[in-house]
């Protein structure tokens, strides 16, 4: 009983998770540019001290969607996915674009979109993260 009023709970608070720009699924040359957007804003020194200043709150937000999901939707694996955030002038993240589009994916972008992170140096400031697959 008390497992499943946990897992009602964390449902619950999933869907009362403040919603973040959604966007739509997007072909592989968008994510590519993307990606390499957010290479060339944290390849600036500027950047690159962004980038090591939110590496702290990065991790630990993470972490978190990673265990919201993987609690809410009974997944015991880590699947391989990735992402790009958009940060933006204030430090909220402004959108999730996730690859591939699943259920997981869907609930890590809804959760990392709660994100709020330093002010970057730049408005978007895009941020990659890259999570490989675990047994």
């Amino acid at each position: 009983m008390r497992v499943t009023r946990a897992l009602v709970a964390v449902l619950l608070g999933l869907a009362l998770l403040p919603s973040v720009t959604a966007t739509p699924a997007i072909d592989e040359d968008e994510f590519a540019k993307l990606k390499a957007q957010a290479g060339v804003d944290g390849g600036t020194d500027e950047g690159l001290a962004y980038l090591k200043s939110i590496t702290p709150a990065l991790e630990t937000a993470i972490k978190d969607a990673f265990w919201r999901c993987s609690t809410a939707l009974a997944n015991d694996k880590t699947p391989a996915f990735e992402f790009i955030a958009q940060i933006g002038k204030e430090g909220a993240v402004q959108a999730v674009v996730i690859q591939p589009d699943d259920a997981f994916t869907a609930c890590y972008s809804r959760a990392f979109g709660t994100t709020k992170l330093a002010a970057p140096p730049s408005d978007p400031f895009h941020v990659y993260v890259g999570m490989k697959a675990e047994d």
